[in-house]
């Protein structure tokens, strides 16, 4: 994200300069470097929406497996009601720890049908001896939810798929360095542009040296892995 948040400084600061934006040379390529920044954003973004969909997947399964073991090991406590826990060890057999095993859409499918399952009236009496199970129950629903979320969000994302993140970055370091770098490095000494050339500077050196930083000690960043 330092490359964007680099850009976005320096165009916010831009604006600081109205004497600028008539100039016939900066104006158009900080307009054309705000823009390609902002479609870097939105690629970015679409691109960590795929990688979420992951984890939101992962702890989906986790509840459901979670759920399984509670009830199988509240099966085996002494005084339990046999008749009830039986009750929904039965539910919970219909579809089992199996159903992680499934494409995205089966198992959202299957989910489904185990929530209703425990929904019966027969299923919401048994359950209303087992606290920690309705607790259970409830982490599933939520996780199923916020996975079909995550998952609306990607298809909209995938509706406006464009550039790809690598890609835009590329084309907004192409126009920082080739075009508004090598400007403000030939009228660095002019009092018109000074300050503002200043402030581009020192603020590509502020990101150059976090992504130095980090590169000594070993940390990944898939946004940004070169300086700008």
């Amino acid at each position: 994200m330092e490359l964007h948040g680099c850009v976005d400084r320096i165009c916010r600061t831009w604006t600081e300069y109205p004497h600028l934006a008539e100039k016939p040379i900066i104006s158009p390529v900080l307009i054309s470097l705000n823009k390609e920044n902002n479609t870097l954003l939105v690629t970015m973004n679409r691109e960590k929406v795929a990688s979420n969909l992951k984890d939101f997947d992962d702890k989906r399964d986790t509840a459901v497996r979670n759920l399984g073991v509670a009830i199988d090991g509240m099966a085996v406590l002494p005084g339990v009601d046999a008749e009830k826990i039986g009750v929904l060890k039965k539910a919970y057999a219909k579809f089992g720890k199996k159903i992680t095993n499934l494409n995205r859409s089966e198992e959202s499918s299957k989910i489904a049908s185990m929530l209703h399952e425990f929904s019966t009236d027969e299923a919401v009496a048994a359950l209303e001896e087992f606290p920690q199970l309705k607790t259970l129950l409830e982490t599933l629903k939520e996780s199923e939810e916020a996975f079909q979320k995550e998952l609306s969000a990607l298809d909209v994302a995938k509706k406006n798929k464009g550039t790809s993140a690598t890609s835009q970055k590329d084309i907004v370091l192409k126009i920082l360095n080739d075009k508004l770098v090598s400007f403000v490095t030939l009228v660095y000494d002019d009092a018109e542009y000074h300050e503002f050339a200043l402030r581009v500077e020192s603020e590509i050196a502020r990101v150059n040296a976090i992504v130095a930083d980090r590169a000594k000690k070993g940390v990944k960043d898939d946004t940004n892995k070169q300086s700008v």
